[in-house]
C-alpha cells in the first residue's frame, strides 16, 4: 500500500494548477531519488526542497517499483508533461525501466518535443545500465528500433532527439 503522502503528491501531477504540479512532480522526483543513493545527509538539496514527513521517508525497493508503475499509469490517463518522465528518471534504472518499457509496448506515443526529451533519456539510461535486458535479440524492448522509428515518423524536434541519443548510444 502506497504511503498516503505519496498518493497526494501523484494526485498533484495533474492538477491544473501549474504551481502544484510542479512541486508535487519534484517532490516525487527527489523522494525517488533520495531512496536510491547512499548519502542521507539532511542537509542537503532534499532538505531544502522536501518537508520532514517526505525527508524521513525511506521507500523500499518495492514501494519504488509501485511508485514508478503508478507515474506511468498517470502519463497512461492523459496527455503528460516532461517533467514526469524526469520525476521516473530519478529512481535507479533497475526500478523504473520495465514500468517505462511497458507503457511503450501499450502504444504510448507524444508529439511533444520535451516530452519525448525526457522520455527518450530515461531510455537512454535504460539502455546503458541493462543493456543485456533491453535488446530485441531477446525478446525485450528494441530501443534502437524505437529511436530509428522516431527518425522517421517524428516533428523534426523529436527526430533532432532520437538522432542525438542515436548518435550516443553507437559511440
Amino acid at each position: 500500500m502506497m504511503h498516503t503522502i505519496l498518493m497526494k503528491l501523484l494526485s498533484g501531477f495533474r492538477s491544473p494548477d501549474r504551481e502544484v504540479e510542479s512541486k508535487s512532480i519534484l517532490q516525487i522526483g527527489l523522494v525517488l531519488e533520495r531512496s536510491s543513493v547512499r548519502n542521507k545527509d539532511p542537509y542537503d538539496l532534499y532538505s531544502t526542497e522536501l518537508p520532514d514527513e517526505l525527508l524521513s521517508l525511506e521507500l523500499t525497493r518495492d514501494e519504488q517499483v509501485e511508485l514508478a508503475t503508478a507515474i506511468c499509469n498517470i502519463v497512461k490517463s492523459g496527455p503528460p508533461v516532461g517533467g514526469m518522465f524526469w520525476a521516473l528518471s530519478k529512481a535507479r534504472c533497475d526500478v523504473y525501466c520495465k514500468p517505462l518499457i511497458q507503457l511503450l509496448r501499450e502504444g504510448f506515443t507524444t508529439s511533444d518535443a520535451s516530452v519525448f526529451q525526457q522520455m527518450a533519456f530515461a531510455l537512454e539510461v535504460c539502455y546503458r545500465c541493462m543493456q543485456s535486458d533491453l535488446e530485441s535479440s531477446d525478446g525485450e524492448f528494441d530501443l534502437i528500433g524505437f529511436l530509428r522509428q522516431a527518425t522517421l515518423n517524428g516533428q523534426p524536434q523529436i527526430v533532432k532527439v532520437a538522432e542525438a541519443i542515436l548518435r550516443r548510444l553507437s559511440d
